[in-house]
């Protein structure tokens, strides 16, 4: 314990760096989704956040139309996936509100029509915004990112392996905001599969250091707007070394307004 302790207290030193962000922007977002009395954004608005502080993104677009979807899929170029947007729905795969692999002009038309339609049979009430168009990332390694609300100790900072996996394996770690750069590399070395992020069997190494800089971001944010209650990047894939990474997928609550 005591070699335990000296480690730690000759551990190396680094602070916790500022990107260059645009609050403003999140700002404008959060007030509006205030303004509607909602607590949950929908993932367009969600992506909105993330530009808005320099987290590496796909190509995508809000479509309102057949045609709007068509051209979105041409400037953002195939695949793409189609996900319903609405501010009153969380889960869009339990309401039939998640398409992939669209590639073609007719697909994009079929899909348009099949999510919006579906959406409308299974959540009646549900106010659409229209559907995300999103490119399909590059093949990776999926990790979540996320953050947690204590009512002790404020906000936490969360990294593990995404997708089910999440679920399945409840290998994550967990750091108290803000993180400074060294912890964020550490979250990512101290869960049980980090040797996941290695070379092997010709695989090339995870971009680490793409994972880190999403976690100080994300760690900016909520240091910038403490009223995130909670916040998913389920997954972020990581590309090869040097490669960097990208969001696939986002959820953002607020913490509810304070009473009057």
């Amino acid at each position: 314990a005591m070699a335990r302790y000296t480690h730690w207290l000759n551990r190396p030193r680094t602070t916790a760096r500022q990107f260059q962000v645009k609050t403003d922007a999140v700002r404008q977002i959060f007030a509006a989704c205030r303004a509607e009395g909602r607590t949950f954004l929908p993932e367009v608005e969600a992506l909105a956040v993330l530009e808005a502080y320099g987290f590496p993104l796909l190509g995508h677009g809000l479509a309102k139309s057949e045609d709007e979807t068509v051209g979105l899929l041409q400037k953002i170029g195939g695949p793409v996936a189609l996900k319903i947007a609405s501010p009153d729905i969380v889960h869009k795969v339990d309401v039939g509100g998640v398409l992939l692999n669209i590639s073609t002009a007719e697909d994009a038309r079929a899909g348009f029509k099949k999510i919006t339609n579906g959406v409308k049979q299974r959540a009646p009430g549900a106010r659409l915004l229209g559907v995300e168009v999103v490119q399909m990332a590059a093949k990776g390694t999926e990790v979540i990112l996320g953050i947690s609300q204590d009512p002790t100790f404020g906000h936490l900072i969360m990294f593990g392996l995404g997708g089910t996996y999440v679920e399945v394996l409840k290998d994550v770690s967990f750091r108290l905001v803000p993180i400074r750069e060294l912890g964020a590399h550490n979250m990512i070395t101290s869960i049980r599969a980090a040797k996941v992020f290695e070379s092997f069997r010709g695989q090339p190494p995870a971009d680490t250091d793409a994972m880190a800089e999403c976690l100080e971001r994300l760690s900016q944010l909520v240091v910038d707007f403490p009223e995130v209650a909670e916040l998913d990047i389920n997954p972020l894939i990581v590309h090869g070394k040097g490669e960097g990474a990208h969001v696939a997928d986002v959820r953002i609550v607020l913490a509810p307004s304070p009473s009057p």
